[in-house]
């Protein structure tokens, strides 16, 4: 599975998306998160695509349970223009 989640033997209060490709980056983001005991949930995603079909609910993101609807998303600013433009066109 590509989402990766922190925290998930408590009910969350909200849910944070983070789009990096960098393995490193969401690794220590995981870490942070932990370290601070979120009261949320927080998933990864690695790419522009997945960003998308999370947030529209498409592809392996349909189920609700696995990718409830967010408080919060954060992406790089290495993500390509065209797919920024195309996330806020919908």
């Amino acid at each position: 599975m590509n989402i990766s989640e922190i925290n998930s033997d408590t009910k969350p209060s909200f849910t944070i998306l983070v789009a990096d490709d960098d393995p490193d980056d969401r690794f220590l983001l995981g870490l942070a998160f932990d370290e601070i005991q979120g009261a949320g949930r927080l998933h990864f995603v690695e790419d522009g695509e997945q960003l998308l079909n999370y947030l529209y609910r498409q592809g392996e993101y349909t189920d609700p349970v696995l990718s409830p609807r967010l408080c919060s998303f954060s992406w790089t600013s290495t993500c390509p223009k065209k797919m920024v433009v195309r996330l806020f066109q919908k």
